[in-house]
């Protein structure tokens, strides 16, 4: 009798074993979906991120390519109108 309690306990164990490993990958397997889905919102964020900065450097070229020789008239006519008046 003493040997079938300790073999009935033993199978308890095992199965109550085989039961923590199996809610143990669970767990592992939601924390990687979720690990990967961050990891791809980081890749994303990093892409959005990228575009908009050539779109800022697009756009201040385009404004420093019409501001500057606008600059550069108005000074030069800024320096006629102060030759003219001296």
């Amino acid at each position: 009798m003493n040997m079938q309690t300790s073999t009935g306990k033993l199978v308890e164990a095992v199965e109550s074993l085989k039961s923590q490993a199996k809610d143990q990958d669970r767990k592992h397997e939601d924390v990687a979906r979720e690990v990967r889905a961050v990891a791809q919102d980081v890749h994303s964020a990093k892409v959005v991120l990228a575009a908009v900065g050539a779109l800022v450097t697009a756009v201040i070229a385009i404004v420093g390519s019409i501001a500057i020789p606008l600059l550069f008239k108005i000074v030069d006519l800024g320096i006629d109108i102060l030759k003219k008046t001296h």
